[in-house]
């Protein structure tokens, strides 16, 4: 990416999905307000994926990075074609 890299950009990914979560449950206990209803259920959080993709294998990343910068799948480059067709079959992109 020409102007910021993935590390620079998984704070604001988190920080907007944190804004989605807060305004989820501020419209879920309104909700129940409204109705009368007294619950001690929220809706579920909704995160993101996080998915790197270095020159680097996943222990070496893992040595690199803060724990709460950590990702659900590490992918080294070259990246071969059949494994970014199965992640993107995954990710119910393809």
């Amino acid at each position: 990416m020409p102007i910021m890299n993935g590390f620079d950009v998984l704070p604001l990914v988190k920080a907007k999905f944190d804004a989605i979560n807060m305004k989820r449950n501020i419209q879920f206990n309104e909700e129940n307000k409204t109705e009368g209803k007294s619950s001690d259920d929220s809706p579920a959080i909704i995160r993101p994926v996080i998915c790197y993709l270095s020159q680097f294998n996943a222990a070496t990343m893992k040595n690199f990075l803060q724990e709460d910068e950590f990702a659900e799948c590490y992918l080294e480059k070259p990246l071969p074609p059949s494994e970014l067709r199965s992640l993107l079959k995954l990710l119910k992109i393809l």
